[in-house]
């Protein structure tokens, strides 16, 4: 963080996932740690207030990492469907990153169609 408010300007997105915001069955530890993220935003963002630093948490569904197939879960073509690509979360990280000074999107909840 120090090197941070040497700048003149910067950002700090938190990465987070829609569990932050609603908790679904069976996600108790997985919810639980993405609140925390939240509210970890959250403070960082009232903390940070008066410098130079911009802080945001983006809250996203689904993201097809291929993180259960990494896992060893059988996860077809099929399952990912209606997951957000991460080259179309990234294009939301970069918009939100690029606003003006002036406009700041603190928090940005990113659900596929």
């Amino acid at each position: 963080m120090p090197l941070l408010l040497l700048a003149d300007e910067a950002i700090l997105i938190n990465i987070s996932s829609r569990s932050g915001y609603f908790a679904d069955n069976g996600q108790s530890v997985y919810a639980a740690s993405k609140f925390g993220v939240r509210g970890f935003t959250e403070v960082l963002q009232k903390d940070l207030k008066e410098t130079n630093i911009r802080v945001g948490g983006v809250y996203q569904g689904g993201t097809n990492t291929k993180l259960f197939e990494k896992a060893g879960e059988d996860w077809t073509k099929e399952k990912y469907n209606g997951f957000i690509p991460t080259h179309e979360l990234a294009e939301v990280v970069v918009f939100m990153a690029s606003r003006p000074k002036n406009v700041w999107l603190s928090e940005v909840r990113v659900e596929s169609k």
